[in-house]
């Protein structure tokens, strides 16, 4: 699994960190893991780190599925801020229109290219 899941309680945070080349089936994956982890509560916000990602071999349509399938989730997820960390031009472009279609549900999401700044975002309540 190139992925891993990190509750933080005293911060109310997960933590993503993926690695190696992430697809789509481990996207859907990991979000489900999170909401089954017996840590995870409801409005907790999310760090998904993809610095450590070589590839992900996603197409904008499979970006449009993976909101569908977050947004029916979102009664597990609550309002929560979730930034993605990104290294390349293509998966900041992909965190960003992640971050466009999922503007209209209760959670704020950013890109960000800078671990620091997405952590100082996320801090900033």
């Amino acid at each position: 699994m190139p992925y891993n899941i990190e509750v933080d309680r005293r911060r109310h945070r997960v933590r993503f960190n993926a690695t190696g080349i992430y697809t789509q089936a481990e996207a859907f994956q990991s979000i489900q893991d999170m909401v089954d982890h017996p840590d995870f509560r409801r409005d907790d916000d999310v760090l998904v780190n993809m610095t450590d990602v070589e590839e992900v071999p996603l197409l904008s349509a499979d970006i449009l599925k993976k909101v569908e399938f977050d947004k029916a989730l979102i009664a597990n997820l609550g309002t929560a801020k979730w930034a993605f960390v990104t290294p390349t031009d293509l998966l900041f472009g992909f965190a960003r229109m992640y971050q466009a279609l999922m503007d209209d549900a209760p959670i704020h999401v950013e890109a960000f290219r800078d671990l620091g700044a997405a952590e100082a975002w996320l801090d900033d309540r």
